[in-house]
């Protein structure tokens, strides 16, 4: 529901009047326009101000409009800056977001270590966005175990990247007893959201799928001419057909 005008009035007199809360509420009313006109640059003001006395939840906000570009222009360095103050607070998008930061060096000096240790953070607060991040950094390492624990938490909460990252894992058997059939189902769930990798991946089995009637046919007009394969032990043997 809408915040209505009254509460409107009410929290920007407690806002003008320092209250971080409420400075930090008006900021996510503006950068929606919920209850009034939304208005990127009137929510950054608010960000900011709470930011500055320390919300550790509109330091995220702030860090997302400037990695976003909304209200102010795009400047990663400066959203790194608030990400980690958001994250050193507690926030766990801001933990996520740092993490991704420092994984991808944007906006820091990349740092797999700090990356690690920051969606470790998130996930351990429940962030399913950052199991999923963690369970890849465990599988980029080879750690196949610890990283099926993680994606298997982040698809519990059905976040797109987890199921996928999962989905292939069991399609696969990377690590884990394979199981095709629960693979695609949650590659399927995946891709229900819009995830495009997980399309992707459902398109290219689909794709294999219709070529196997050419195949076969393929196949079976080489049997017919004595031309089987090889390994089955039968055919020509290379020798030229007359």
């Amino acid at each position: 529901m809408a915040p209505s005008a009254k509460t409107i009035a009410k929290l920007t007199d407690a806002a003008s009047n320092g209250d971080a809360v409420a400075q930090l509420r008006l900021g996510a009313y503006y950068l929606n326009g919920d209850g009034v006109e939304l208005n990127a640059e009137t929510a950054v003001k608010y960000f900011a101000q709470s930011a500055e006395q320390g919300n550790p939840n509109a330091q995220t906000e702030l860090g997302m409009c400037y990695r976003d570009g909304e209200g102010v222009p795009n400047d990663l360095s400066i959203a790194a800056k608030w990400f980690l103050k958001g994250a050193l607070g507690g926030n766990p998008d801001g933990q996520n977001a740092i993490g991704l930061a420092y994984e991808s060096g944007e906006g820091v000096n990349k740092d797999v270590s700090e990356a690690v240790k920051f969606f470790r953070l998130a996930a351990e607060q429940g962030h399913p966005e950052a199991q999923c991040n963690l369970g890849v950094m465990y599988h980029l390492a080879q750690e196949y175990s610890t990283a099926f624990d993680w994606f298997s938490k982040s698809s519990e909460q059905e976040d797109a990247g987890g199921l996928f990252n999962l989905g292939l894992m069991y399609k696969y058997g990377r690590g884990i007893n394979q199981d095709k059939a629960k693979g695609e189902q949650l590659l399927e769930a995946s891709a229900a959201q819009g995830y495009e990798d997980a399309k992707a991946e459902l398109a290219k089995a689909k794709d294999v799928a219709e070529a196997l009637p050419d195949v076969d046919k393929a196949a079976a007009a080489m049997k017919g001419l004595g031309l089987e394969s090889k390994e089955n032990g039968e055919g020509n043997n290379g020798e030229i057909v007359s």
